[in-house]
């Protein structure tokens, strides 16, 4: 699977340009603005973060703050690009913990050349939590705690080891349906004497923690559940 970046740039020209340099070896998402930077890094699993400072909504200084300031995110690269080339601008980026400064314009070799420099050092490096994301709901699968995301708010939900487990295991499957005598072996693989009737009980738990997202778990009559955020 190709290494996503979010590029966080206004202008088109440098759009296409960057896509030009980095070519088809990396997914490359756009935000044109402030608010769909936000909503766009916390709706997946992003490698890298190219950010622009001088936006039509917002600053890039302060949505790099935002992002140091989000579990979710702190762990993710990110990289000003912009145009924006005094010594205190610089100072500023690095201090709100930018993995490098690139000033606009630039050399497309170089700013390859320290693009992939980062990735390929992102990959090698044991990362101090991984996260699964899907829309208003994340997962940190170092601490095995979960979350309910609405824009910048998260709150945590009270889930136990099983239903974590479950949880992970349904989303990990998803849009496939997974009988209870899967469930079984995939969650409760250490117990025994567990009936089907106990899949049925953490799931009933599990979607009333869940709330409004409850219904991505969904039942197959006769089957056994699924993961989905299709709505049906």
């Amino acid at each position: 699977m190709a290494m996503q970046i979010l590029l966080v740039e206004d202008s088109l020209e440098v759009q296409t340009l960057i896509k030009g340099i980095l070519g088809n070896r990396y997914e490359i998402q756009i935000a044109s603005t402030a608010v769909e930077a936000d909503r766009l890094a916390r709706s997946r699993n992003f490698d890298l973060i190219l950010l622009d400072v001088m936006l039509p909504d917002g600053d890039g200084f302060q949505i790099c703050s935002r992002f140091q300031n989000d579990e979710t995110l702190r762990n993710v690269p990110v990289i000003f690009l912009t145009a924006k080339d005094s010594v205190d601008d610089i100072i500023m980026g690095y201090k709100l913990g930018a993995d490098d400064y690139i000033v606009k314009p630039f050399e497309p070799r170089i700013f390859r050349a320290k693009i992939e420099g980062k990735l390929q050092k992102s990959t090698h490096q044991a990362e101090g939590a991984k996260w699964l994301k899907r829309e208003g709901l994340h997962l940190n699968l170092h601490s095995q705690r979960a979350y309910l995301v609405e824009g910048e708010n998260q709150k945590q939900i009270d889930l136990t080891p099983t239903e974590f487990r479950l949880l992970y295991t349904l989303i990990m499957s998803e849009e496939q349906i997974l009988s209870r005598e899967q469930l079984l072996d995939r969650v409760w693989t250490q117990e025994t004497h567990v009936t089907d009737r106990v899949v049925d009980i953490h799931i009933s738990s599990l979607r009333k923690k869940l709330l409004h997202l409850g219904h991505y778990i969904r039942t197959v009559y006769g089957t056994g559940y699924s993961f989905s955020q299709v709505d049906r």
